[in-house]
């Protein structure tokens, strides 16, 4: 089995250094880390901290993980994740991109739970294990060690789909987020079934990629601006990206709702305290964190009751929609 010597001669850097860069300390170079990394990778080598510096049991903490912080919801996930946790005596550590795999693969904590869409299902399945259970909250995979926990995406979008059909609307335009994740296809699947039912698929050329960021609404709010005949309304699959929508639209002289609607999805109280002219989907942010919490700890210790099911994600009417 290949040690830290190995990958230190490898790296041609000295034992503490590679002790270093697997520590996560800052006094190393970026390019003689990105190599150990490397090296460490090539050769499957992901050292057990966990079982190296706490002996005597389970570390009490559970991580999780997400793709960035410009999407606001998280703060409330991440309440609910950690007002669960401590309830049980356990702690959250927070993190997000190229530390997810090292954190894994080192068993540093005693569970994980998943809210990136970035993160390989390849990962995952291959590092849950019974002493690192997962809980996902962006996708549903097939494991006996992995949960997944996620609100009624593609229900509440249908819903909302179906009442602005009834509220007159007939020529939608949808922006989506990440194109690949879990929810934002069924956000996507509920808007295009609905139309489809009503005999008004949604034309490929009215689908934009915001990619769950307000930058990328904004984007696509442009190009929405541009197009020869505009839509009724603008379906976005989450708040910022609606927010960039509106931006975009305003900045061109467009009025919301008389010339264009507008809806997101999420709710969060971030989005709400300047923006509560927002027509949206209210998701149980708070409750998806304190669930996917729950779950973990239940698959941890079964004699912990399993939390029960999510809220329904409910429409919240607002001035954005006529």
């Amino acid at each position: 089995m290949v040690g830290i010597r190995e990958i230190a001669k490898q790296a041609g850097v000295s034992i503490s250094t590679v002790s270093n860069v697997l520590a996560g300390r800052s006094n190393v170079g970026k390019e003689t880390m990105n190599r150990v990394l490397e090296i460490c990778k090539e050769a499957g080598y992901y050292p057990n901290a966990s079982a190296r510096n706490l002996k005597a049991g389970n570390t009490k903490t559970i991580l999780f993980n997400f793709s960035d912080f410009e999407r606001m919801y998280y703060l409330e996930v991440i309440q609910g994740i950690n007002d669960r946790l401590q309830k049980s005596g356990y702690d959250v550590l927070v993190c997000t991109g190229g530390s997810l795999e090292r954190f894994l693969r080192s068993r540093f904590t005693d569970g994980a739970i998943i809210l990136d869409a970035y993160v390989p299902d390849e990962l995952l399945l291959d590092t849950a294990q019974a002493d690192l259970p997962i809980v996902t909250l962006d996708r549903d995979l097939r494991s006996p060690y992995m949960r997944c926990v996620m609100p009624d995406n593609y229900g509440s979008m249908a819903e909302l789909t179906e009442a602005l059909i009834q509220k007159g609307h007939s020529r939608f335009a949808f922006v989506e987020g990440v194109m690949h994740a879990k929810d934002n296809l069924e956000r996507k699947r509920g808007v295009m079934d609905v139309l489809a039912a009503h005999g008004t698929p949604l034309p490929p050329e009215m689908c934009f990629n915001g990619k769950y960021t307000n930058d990328g609404g904004y984007a696509a709010g442009v190009m929405i601006a541009e197009l020869g005949e505009l839509p009724d309304v603008v379906v976005c699959a989450n708040d910022g990206m609606a927010m960039g929508v509106f931006r975009a639209l305003t900045e061109r002289g467009l009025r919301v709702p008389q010339d264009v609607a507008i809806t997101g999805y999420d709710g969060d109280k971030m989005t709400r305290s300047y923006a509560s002219f927002l027509t949206t989907i209210v998701s149980p942010l708070y409750m998806i964190g304190y669930n996917g919490a729950g779950t973990i700890l239940h698959m941890l210790n079964p004699e912990i009751p399993a939390p029960g099911d999510l809220p329904k994600p409910e429409i919240l009417w607002s001035a954005t929609t006529p």
